[in-house]
């Protein structure tokens, strides 16, 4: 920790003899560190890394003070440092206006070990692209899911939300209507569905618009599979006697397969002793 103390060292020499020091030991407080600013999207997170590093024998556990938990969090919450070691922490910054400067101020401290002290700014950015939605399903069924939308602001809002896709037999938006107020940093759960007719991957956007600067898009990436058909193949030949069939496997879902096609498989070979090896 941080403060004065006293110490001493000594050098022993069988010709020269002994030589001892006193030592004046000043421990001064971590320096306080002004983070790059942080530029993010709305409705997505960016974050900075620290290190903090226990310099004694014993765990210690970590508080930490945050002037902005509407914007920046700490991640994890809960901070335990072992013994001569360091811990890797997040500061998460999630942006709640447009090209404004938010700041904070981020203190870990311990009474054994002082204090680490950041000053964080983040400037929010106008939306695009956001991450992937990934959903999948077998081929001739149908299974839903939902989106999370985050109003980002802090007072209410008027948002448009409609689907952009190709087929919309494939993907299908489940609301009643398309029109929704969202309050202070409140969130929209926009449901959706995804039926895929064939082994093909399909690609869809859900668009949450609230003018014409302001406008978020939602990749999905409807992913279809092939339902097991459960068919269990027999052969029977003597010991060390090869055995030859061809086997006629129908892909469902593929209406055309190609030559150049290719595929992956799995070979499951069952004994009545042995179980089920691959």
């Amino acid at each position: 920790m941080a403060g004065e103390t006293m110490g001493n060292i000594g050098f022993l020499n069988e010709k020269v003899g002994e030589f001892w020091y006193d030592l004046k030991l000043i421990a001064e407080e971590n320096p306080v560190q002004n983070m790059p600013m942080l530029e993010c999207e709305l409705g997505k997170m960016s974050s900075h890394t620290v290190d903090l590093e226990n310099p004694t024998s014993k765990e210690i556990l970590l508080d930490f003070k945050n002037t902005n938990p509407t914007n920046f969090e700490v991640s994890p919450d809960k901070l335990i440092l072992p013994p001569y070691e360091s811990v890797k922490v997040h500061i998460q910054y999630s942006p709640t206006s447009l090209d404004v400067v938010e700041s904070g101020q981020i203190v870990f401290e311990n009474p054994f070990v002082g204090k680490w002290e950041y000053n964080v700014e983040g400037k929010g950015l106008v939306p695009t692209i956001m991450e992937p939605q990934p959903i999948s399903t077998s081929v001739g069924n149908s299974t839903s899911s939902m989106l999370s939308f985050k109003n980002p602001f802090k007072e209410p809002s008027q948002v448009t939300v409609h689907l952009e896709s190709s087929d919309p037999k494939i993907f299908s938006m489940l609301l009643k209507r398309n029109k929704f107020k969202v309050g202070p940093l409140g969130m929209l759960q926009i449901p959706y569905s995804f039926s895929p007719e064939t082994m093909t991957e399909s690609k869809a956007t859900i668009v949450v618009s609230m003018s014409k600067q302001l406008v978020w898009k939602y990749p999905l990436r409807g992913i279809a599979e092939s339902a097991s058909t459960s068919i269990d193949y027999h052969f029977r030949t003597r010991a060390r006697m090869p055995f030859e069939e061809s086997l006629k496997i129908f892909l469902p879902g593929f209406k055309v397969a190609n030559l150049d096609d290719t595929f992956h498989h799995e070979l499951k070979v069952t004994t009545a002793s042995a179980g089920s090896i691959v």
